[in-house]
């Protein structure tokens, strides 16, 4: 698993309980869009990525696309604060192909709560 998140705090829970729990381990924590991109051509092809959709400079949208490019087989779950209603289109763009938020098959939703 690797986790893109300006939040550091959000990542180091996520991070924490993923790594208590037996058939997962955090590979690398990324504060930033830019991060990721930097080291993404040194990275192993991660089987789930963790995103943040709204992050500075670099946003999840864009990292979520290249992920799409560049490692087709990598899972992807995106967490945000926004409303669901408010990401669906930028979702499916993820996936040129899908015509619903539903048929969104290699994307999880995670919704931040404050």
């Amino acid at each position: 698993v690797v986790i893109v998140d300006d939040h550091i705090l959000f990542s180091n829970g996520i991070s924490s309980i993923l790594n208590a729990t037996e058939n997962f381990q955090v590979l690398k924590e990324f504060q930033n869009g830019h991060e990721f991109i930097n080291q993404f051509s040194n990275l192993i092809s991660p089987d789930i990525v963790i995103i943040d959709l709204l992050m500075p400079d670099i946003d999840g949208f864009v990292l979520g696309k290249l992920l799409r490019e560049q490692h087709p087989s990598s899972k992807i779950i995106v967490c945000s604060m926004l409303a669901i209603s408010s990401i669906e289109e930028k979702l499916i763009s993820f996936q040129p192909e899908v015509k619903t938020p539903l048929e969104l098959a290699a994307i999880s939703l995670l919704i931040k709560v404050t």
